[in-house]
């Protein structure tokens, strides 16, 4: 018996109809049992037998495969060795040809040597291989594993459970046991083999369509119905990166680096944790409507195919809503289609850099360091000020090498500073690029000045100026001496220990004066008695130029009845992603107690206890999760969190978990013969159906008002299961749904 799951397979199939594509005349559909590949015209005959790779296979570097792989080789990094190309790039995915997709791939069995009687007449045996043998060992292809070998640790997430040890009862059992622990034994990831893997023994909780499977249940046999709530959009989706370039979401991989919002409203870069393919949907919508004037660049446009429970962020509820919850005349937010440091920033972050401020520097993105001491709080906060958007709302106090109590703030982590001012950090010392010259403008001098300048003050003379350059070279200083000649002020490199720009008492009064307008009070004790008292000047924050987030206003939810695409999502640092630049939202949630502690998580990764994500803020507002994990210790409870939503408030104002699922210690999912799902039937998603199995009878129960006490929205669609855990090949568990279409259809003026 093969104890692969079925889409980790890749069998021998037999090509039994070959379709016309209707936009190109070279290329045909290949139906292959709920999947199509679109092939060469005349490759493939109706009776040929084929080997059939499924998605998110691996394929290995041999011949057959060299199309795949050939484009990303390189030279080896030592003599006499073959690189090896990136798993990723060797990939089997979902892919696009004029309009059809092409799920899979698809080659004659006598591509492969393993398969042929002789490599001279490439004579394939059926008897060797029948239809539907499993040849992926014998051909080297492995599924996709994105997971494999990596740990989630810090920051959202936090170190998962530890489960107590059971061990098994069966021969199989302990084989695979012991199997496990070999693996661990020479596998260690970078917690030293700790049990710290997302997946935790868990799987991912994914319910398929009942259509693509529809012999599951048979009939008469007892099945629960119960209401089921989910959002994706589609593989066209465009996702915003954290450089502002877009992707197609079908090509996002975990460990991209997006656009995100904090807390805070802020844009800030956002890790993808997990994508999720979700197989095909039966419904979207299409929610579509006008850009207003300041959304930036391009059409005044923008539309989202989305599934109707995919979320939006709505301005004026201040909180996601679900697509087909959205009102006509609401405003979501987008971002901004021309992406770029504003002029005020740029300044800001060129004058602090030119002085006490550095860059930090994380892959793709760089946020602007800087420190003051505790008594200049003030110029702490005029800078956030100047920074506005891309100002960090954090300021950590801090004691600096000489003793004095400092104030440490920050910009959040941007492309575009790491952009713009990475040349400061080309040599093995920040410098000055040559190009600062031309770029200085009075506000830019006046950070510098507030940094590192300083005011001399003699009896019977008049005030002069200078500029600490200690770190930089002379050459440095010529670029920042040509800078400010071009403001009409003169200064030269002083011959001290170290480099320092000074400045006469005739052009320190041209620098004061193109200066003193931006400098707080704070800070004007580095300006002569004649120019103090001004409150300093910098853009009124609450109307920032080209804001990164503007509102869009709806004007349309539809029905999309052409759209036939596979359901992505992605879970991100930030719980949120930008969609064809509109902001979306995701979560699925998770529950379990071990060994004295309350761990909270989404589908893949367990947040930590200091977060303030809303997967750790339910255990707050209801407090009978933590009390009933910690009196089932070992148990995992699974359930859909619902934040609050204009009309679909389901009976709370605050935000509540709905358990769909139970998962016992041993591995195994609680059904009707289990105490559990009885002691959180009024916490569980609605029942609405308990009886015989038969299609037309739970048809009857796919539309109608949701059963959650208090709810008045219409019935989102449902999930079938059988009372007694049973699980059938290719579809694992007997768990399917069926999506409901009659909210579609509710009236959205």
């Amino acid at each position: 018996m093969n104890d692969k799951k079925a889409n980790h397979q890749v069998k021998i199939v037999r090509v039994t109809e070959i379709l016309t594509h209707g936009n190109a005349d070279s290329l045909e559909i290949l139906p292959i049992g709920e999947y199509q590949v679109v092939s060469r015209k005349g490759q493939f005959s109706v009776g040929d037998l084929a080997v059939y790779i499924q998605p998110d296979s691996v394929i290995p570097q041999t011949e057959p495969f060299r199309f795949i792989w050939e484009p990303y080789m390189c030279e080896p990094t030592e003599p006499g060795t073959t690189f090896q190309v990136p798993e990723k790039r060797r990939r089997i995915t979902v892919r696009k040809f004029r309009g059809e997709w092409s799920e899979g791939l698809l080659l004659p069995v006598t591509d492969f040597d393993q398969l042929v009687d002789s490599t001279l007449t490439r004579h394939f045996v059926e008897a060797d291989f029948p239809e539907g043998t499993d040849v992926s060992d014998l051909l080297g292809i492995t599924h996709y594993d994105p997971d494999a070998g990596k740990f989630e640790t810090g920051g959202e997430s936090s170190h998962a459970p530890r489960l107590t040890k059971k061990y098994p009862k069966t021969f199989k059992g302990w084989y695979k046991w012991l199997f496990r622990r070999f693996w661990r034994l020479f596998h260690k990831g970078p917690l030293d083999g700790k049990e710290e893997s997302i997946s935790l023994g868990i799987p991912t909780y994914d319910v398929e369509a009942l259509k693509n499977y529809p012999g599951t249940f048979v009939e008469g046999e007892k099945v629960i119905v119960t209401e089921k709530i989910h959002g994706c959009v589609t593989n066209s989706t465009k996702v915003r990166l954290v450089d502002g370039r877009q992707k197609f979401i079908r090509d996002i991989d975990e460990g991209d680096q997006l656009l995100g919002v904090n807390v805070f409203g802020q844009l800030v870069p956002s890790t993808v944790l997990k994508k999720y393919n979700n197989g095909k949907a039966e419904s979207w919508l299409r929610v579509s409507g006008k850009r207003e004037g300041l959304a930036g660049r391009g059409n005044s446009f923008f539309a989202v195919n989305c599934t109707p429970e995919h979320k939006f962020w709505v301005e004026e509820r201040d909180q996601f809503v679900e697509a087909k919850d959205l009102q006509i005349g609401e405003h979501a937010l987008t971002l901004r289609t021309d992406l770029e440091l504003t002029p005020l920033q740029y300044q800001v972050i060129l004058g602090k850099l030119l002085g006490d401020g550095y860059l930090a520097i994380v892959k793709n993105t760089a946020a602007l360091h800087y420190g003051h001491r505790i008594e200049d709080k003030e110029y702490v906060e005029w800078t956030s000020r100047g920074l506005g958007q891309l100002s960090n709302t954090r300021v950590d106090e801090s004691v600096s090498g000489y003793g004095s109590k400092m104030l440490k703030g920050s910009s959040i982590g941007s492309s575009f500073v790491k952009t713009q001012f990475k040349c400061f950090y080309e040599k093995e010392t920040k410098q000055v690029p040559f190009w600062v010259k031309d770029e200085l403008t009075p506000i830019a001098i006046a950070f510098w000045y507030m940094d590192d300048g300083s005011l001399s003050h003699s009896q019977g003379q008049e005030d002069r100026a200078a500029f600490a350059t200690c770190g930089f070279s002379k050459e440095s200083c010529g670029v920042l001496i040509d800078g400010l000649l071009k403001f009409g002020i003169e200064s030269q490199v002083a011959d001290y220990e170290y480099n320092r720009i000074v400045l006469n008492s005739k052009n320190a009064e041209k620098l004061f004066l193109l200066v003193a307008p931006y400098i707080p009070p704070c800070m004007q004790r580095k300006l002569p008695e004649r120019y103090r008292g001004g409150t300093g000047w910098l853009p009124k924050s609450e109307s920032a130029y080209k804001t990164t987030l503007t509102a869009v206003t709806i004007e349309s939810i539809t029905v999309n009845e052409k759209v036939s695409s596979k359901r992505y999502d992605l879970e991100t640092s930030t719980h949120n992603y930008f969609a064809n630049n509109i902001l979306v939202h995701n979560s699925n949630a998770r529950y379990i107690y071990l060994d004295g502690k309350q761990y909270a998580g989404s589908r893949n990764l367990w947040k930590s206890e200091d977060s303030d994500c809303i997967f750790r803020r339910v255990l707050n507002t209801q407090s009978w999760i933590g009390d009933w994990c910690r009196a089932h210790e070992g148990y995992v409870l699974w359930g859909e969190l619902t934040p609050t939503q204009k009309n679909y408030e389901y009976g709370s104002t605050s935000p509540q978990l709905f358990v769909f699922d139970i998962r016992k210690p041993d591995g195994t999912w609680a059904d009707e013969s289990d105490p559990e799902p009885a002691q959180l039937m009024e916490h569980s998603v609605p029942v609405l159906y308990v009886g015989p199995y038969s299609l037309e009878v739970v048809q009857k129960h796919v539309d109608g008002i949701s059963k959650v006490p208090g709810a008045k929205n219409i019935r989102e669609g449902i999930v079938i299961k059988t009372a007694r855990e049973r699980h059938q090949p290719r579809v694992g568990r007997c768990q399917l749904k069926i999506v409901s279409n009659d909210f579609l259809s509710k009236d959205n003026k």
